[in-house]
């Protein structure tokens, strides 16, 4: 994600990847090939959106950046992903956060 961030909005906020439809147009023609070459493969298990989508990363991050911005970016990406591929589920990556940790040991 930061690696589109630093080539295509230099000086960005992590969260651009999220929000800016150049970087957006620029990710999807990557996934675009990627989804379209797999879609008939019975081998694969399925779409992974994002491995642990979130705000915070190598580079800093806008006050904008929340749960509802990486999900509605998760939402698109998904929808993108299904126009391509009817065939195999579509799942995105989860990180525990130490609240949602403290709720899973209840």
């Amino acid at each position: 994600m930061d690696t589109y961030v630093r080539e295509f909005c230099p000086n960005g906020t992590h969260d651009k990847f999220y929000t800016d439809m150049t970087i957006r147009e620029k990710f999807y023609s990557s996934l675009e090939f990627v989804v379209k070459r797999y879609a008939n493969e019975p081998t694969v298990l399925g779409w992974e959106v994002a491995n642990d989508p979130r705000c915070e990363s190598t580079i800093p991050t806008s006050d904008q950046c929340d749960s509802n911005v990486i999900t509605q970016w998760i939402a698109a990406t998904a929808q993108k992903i299904r126009s391509l591929d009817a065939n195999h589920p579509i799942g995105s990556g989860y990180v525990p956060t130490p609240r949602s940790q403290m709720s899973a040991k209840s």
